[in-house]
């Protein structure tokens, strides 16, 4: 059976924050539940056709975590790179680089376990690397 977004997430939380430190954990868990709103409102917008009709269907049934529960690691690959921009990227420096470099092990993760075929997801694995390489540099500090 393939995972869906939720399973994957909550996999990926319990591997990051083992063995870390209490306040480690917490950006952790502060990032996965920005990744979760985050794929609630926006998430739609990686999902074929047949999915987001899905999505309306899961949506009446239960409103809370329905996209998470619909996408699947490939879909959630394809979101990343969004998941680093404006309004998602959080203004608190530490969350911010925990958001970053979480972002940048969770596509790293995705092809790792085998939920993705790398070979396939290629693209969405460099959009994702150079949404990364963006975020950390930051806002261009020179005037428009």
């Amino acid at each position: 059976m393939i995972p869906n977004v939720d399973e994957i997430l909550a996999g990926f939380l319990k591997a990051s924050c083992n063995g870390r430190q209490l306040a480690t954990s917490r950006r952790y868990q502060h990032v996965d539940a920005q990744l979760r709103k985050y794929l609630e409102a926006a998430g739609h917008r990686f999902l074929n056709d047949d999915k987001v009709e899905l999505l309306g269907l899961e949506q009446a049934y239960q409103l809370d975590g329905a996209c998470s529960r619909i996408m699947d690691a490939e879909d959630l690959l394809y979101s990343l790179p969004d998941f680093l921009r404006d309004p998602w990227l959080m203004t608190n420096n530490w969350h911010r680089r925990s958001q970053i470099a979480q972002t940048s092990r969770l596509a790293q993760w995705l092809c790792s376990q085998r939920l993705v075929d790398s070979a396939l997801a290629g693209c969405a694995m460099i959009e994702t690397r150079l949404a990364v390489d963006y975020a950390r540099r930051g806002p261009d500090p020179r005037p428009s």
